[in-house]
């Protein structure tokens, strides 16, 4: 009844990967192994956290199922499984059973931000998971919300007090994450909370604008040109932003670093003529409002 697969698949870890409670039943009855492992290191509990299968989760536990057993390699449980996939029932299931909220190397927290499930993230959070839990790369939730363009659940994260300059290691913050990755939106979003646009890393002195000109998000560089990121900004080994986008071979920022200069005085010139006309405009108005106190005068003093 133990009989594995060549990837160590055992009768009982399919039957719990299909969902298949029944069958499951079956199995532990005539003596399967319920923490057999496969070759991921998951056991059949982890198997149908992971598929959202929440009645076979059930089984299992009921059966004396580890809850909190971890895979050797990353630390993975059910309960980081199942938020992965966003299997809000499953999770909710697992955490009034007592599994750990906390456990593993990317807590359950982190693996929900990463995937981008909104509605799991809140009731991670509601539940009381910590928002400053760090990888041992100094990773956070937000940081990898940020990375992976999850706008909406970095939005969440700061709401409950996500430090929006924290360092992930080489003192990459959840904005630089953003703009290597080139997610626009998240960029946009970030900088209305006012992070920091032209900090820099600890190995290499990259800012937000270099780390997306390497990337060759021309979208990005432009945002972060138009508010004020500097493009005259060197790297501790002398590289420049126009350098690192031509390393990547991206035209089209490269195009864009050699006419901001034009393209901003452009900009400015329009500013200057907007403000002048604005200026026109205003003193038009009070010349009215005096022309037009003045007669209010003359006709007041008519007899």
């Amino acid at each position: 009844v133990n009989m594995p697969t060549d990837s160590f698949e055992s009768p009982l870890t399919l039957a719990a990967c299909g969902g298949h409670v029944d069958l499951a039943m079956l199995l532990i009855e005539r003596g399967a192994n319920i923490e057999e492992v496969n070759d991921e290191g998951y056991t059949p509990l982890m198997e149908a956290a992971r598929e959202g299968h929440e009645e076979m989760v059930a089984l299992l536990l009921s059966q004396g199922a580890n809850i909190n057993a971890q895979t050797d390699e990353t630390q993975e449980t059910a309960l980081t499984l199942a938020c992965c996939g966003g299997f809000l029932e499953v999770a909710d299931f697992l955490i009034k059973a007592g599994a750990d909220i906390e456990l593993g190397a990317s807590t359950p927290l982190m693996e929900a931000s990463q995937e981008g499930h909104l509605d799991l993230v809140r009731y991670l959070l509601e539940a009381g998971a910590d928002v400053h839990a760090e990888t041992q790369t100094c990773d956070t939730a937000l940081t990898y919300a940020c990375e992976n363009g999850h706008t909406d659940v970095a939005d969440v994260l700061l709401q409950y007090g996500a430090y929006l300059e924290h360092e992930s290691e080489g003192g990459r913050t959840p904005l630089m994450k953003a703009c290597r990755a080139g997610h626009l939106c998240t960029v946009q979003f970030l900088i209305s909370k006012f992070a920091s646009i032209n900090k820099t890393t600890l190995n290499n002195d990259h800012t937000p604008l270099s780390l997306a000109c390497a990337g060759g998000h021309s979208a990005v560089v432009e945002l972060l040109l138009a508010q004020s990121a500097d493009p005259l900004h060197r790297l501790k080994d002398s590289s420049t932003m126009l350098i690192e986008a031509a390393k990547g071979g991206h035209t089209n920022v490269v195009q864009l670093l050699l006419d901001y200069p034009h393209i901003l005085a452009i900009r400015q010139q329009e500013q200057q003529r907007q403000e002048l006309e604005q200026q026109r405009l205003q003193q038009q108005q009070q010349l009215e409002q005096e022309q037009q106190q003045e007669q209010q005068q003359v006709e007041a003093a008519e007899p």
